[in-house]
């Protein structure tokens, strides 16, 4: 028990995640709940995913519309408390070994207080760089990162530190952080990179600055402890990343404003147009406001971007029922935008599948009745009408999101 003595900090901070994960534990087995929920509760950091209103229906099963929601509610005080959780036994084990090894070498160097000093930022920094990207994180893996990297950078300027903490130690600890950039890359496990790459680089920054060639200088070390400074609005920012596309998409469907939401999706679809379900609400969003051929055209785009996706195509063939001939016209020349020589194969796929909907008793209602005037269409045009589901919409059929829909949705739940 020599180490506790020596690593009075580290020994506590393995101690309270411990403590935190047995305690969670005891909660979820006695109040028979899952222990990410119990661990939410009490400040982890989990991956949410979103149930929005589509067409009146909730898609509960989607899970595009997904990321650290509760963060993103501004609940920032978990960027702190969420390493102190961990997934499962052997995650907190493996962290414990690592935390120990390289903790208490840490604090024989520095002391108590600079690694105290020290373990808040290196707490905080990994957890945001993952937020940056959207994600999660739980567990001290960036934390013993931060430490690493520290180690690294100490053992080239003071011989004692190379002796407790060997090159090979070292070599070891920057291979795993590599092999995990591996994994993640042949999808064999969703590595936290993001987290210890910032953890690793932030550690060693600290130990070049205050323990390197130049810290022995004043006006570094005052420089330093100001540039901490930068966290406050760094928590910020990782709290609200307005550069992810999911962020964008999920604050649009917090508000009413259809304006608003309208700018937000907008935004969504910029950063990461992978997300099939922001171009679909997009979509409905003009339709809302009665844009037909805006939908349309939002419709295509993410169509053109997302050929196989179910949603999109649907979403267009149900449209397509809807419009009149000036605005069939100008969808034609939406699809030859977006599709060239294929968009007479799809408007085909598209008018076939509106076709047989309506024929055998589709399940859409239209957003706009048929013009009473059908001399204006063509024969071809004019097979496609029904008679009447598509005059009128009958109170069991689908019908638009009512602009004080649009912002029902049901609080994040876990993956």
């Amino acid at each position: 028990m020599n180490w506790i003595r020596l690593g009075p900090v580290t020994a506590e901070s393995l101690v309270l995640c411990i403590t935190l994960f047995l305690s969670c534990q005891f909660e979820a087995i006695s109040e028979q709940q899952i222990l990410r929920d119990v661990q939410r509760n009490w400040g982890a950091i989990q991956m949410l995913h979103q149930s929005v209103l589509q067409d009146g229906v909730r898609s509960a099963g989607d899970t595009e519309l997904s990321g650290p929601l509760d963060v993103w509610n501004g609940d920032w005080w978990r960027i702190p408390v969420t390493p102190l959780h961990h997934e499962d036994t052997v995650h907190l084990v493996l962290c414990f070994f690592g935390m120990w090894y390289a903790g208490h070498r840490l604090e024989q160097r520095w002391g108590s207080f600079r690694v105290l000093l020290f373990l808040f930022p290196a707490f905080c920094i990994p957890v945001m760089a993952q937020l940056c990207l959207g994600q999660a994180i739980t567990g001290l893996s960036g934390v013993i990162c931060a430490i690493l990297g520290a180690l690294v950078v100490l053992r080239r300027f003071h011989g004692d530190v190379a002796e407790i903490f060997p090159a090979d130690a070292g070599v070891a600890g920057v291979c795993l952080i590599g092999l995990g950039w591996l994994a993640s890359i042949a999808g064999i496990w969703d590595c936290p990179n993001a987290a210890h790459l910032a953890g690793f680089c932030y550690g060693a920054c600290i130990a070049w600055l205050m323990s390197g060639p130049v810290g022995h200088l004043t006006i570094v070390r005052a420089a330093v402890v100001l540039a901490h400074f930068w966290m406050l609005p760094a928590l910020m920012l990782a709290a609200h990343p307005f550069w992810v596309g999911r962020y964008q998409w999920y604050r649009a469907t917090q508000t009413a404003n259809l304006d608003l939401a309208d700018e937000r999706l907008e935004q969504a679809v910029l950063f990461d147009p992978t997300l099939s379900g922001a171009w679909l609400t997009w979509s409905k969003n003009a339709e809302q406001q009665g844009d037909l051929p805006k939908a349309w055209a939002r419709l295509i785009e993410g169509l053109s971007i997302h050929p196989a996706d179910p949603r999109l195509i649907d979403g267009t063939r149900r449209l397509w029922r809807h419009l009149d001939i000036q605005q069939r016209r100008a969808a034609e020349g939406v699809l030859l935008r977006f599709f060239g020589s294929q968009a007479a194969v799809w408007l085909s796929q598209i008018r076939a599948g509106a076709s047989s909907k309506l024929v055998g008793g589709g399940d859409d209602s239209p957003l706009t009745t048929a013009p009473a005037d059908v001399s204006q269409f063509s024969l071809e045009q004019k097979l496609e009408l029904p008679s009447q589901p598509f005059m009128r919409a009958d109170a069991g059929e689908e019908t638009p999101l009512a602009p004080d829909q649009f912002n029902d949705a049901v609080e994040g739940t876990l993956f």
